[in-house]
């Protein structure tokens, strides 16, 4: 079997085995996000306080509010 075309099927074949164990194995990278929310001043956020916000299907979504400081600038907000 000539040099290339053996080189071209252990390429193939370590393609296929990259891909089968990515897609095995896909559950595992998977982000599943933490059911506990810490409180604002849990995370060194002293002004801020949880809002529970509901939305037209249903779910109900925590967040944190920080009122913005009046310096006569715009605010940014950030999702």
């Amino acid at each position: 079997m000539a040099f290339g075309l053996r080189m071209a099927l252990y390429v193939l074949a370590a393609y296929a085995v990259i891909t089968a164990v990515m897609y095995f194995g896909q559950r595992r990278i998977m982000y599943f996000p933490a059911s506990y929310l810490p409180e604002p001043r849990e995370a060194g956020l002293l002004t801020a306080e949880t809002v529970t916000l509901a939305t037209a299907d249903g779910l109900v979504l925590k967040s944190w509010y920080v009122p913005a400081k009046d310096t006569g600038k715009l605010s940014t907000i950030v999702y």
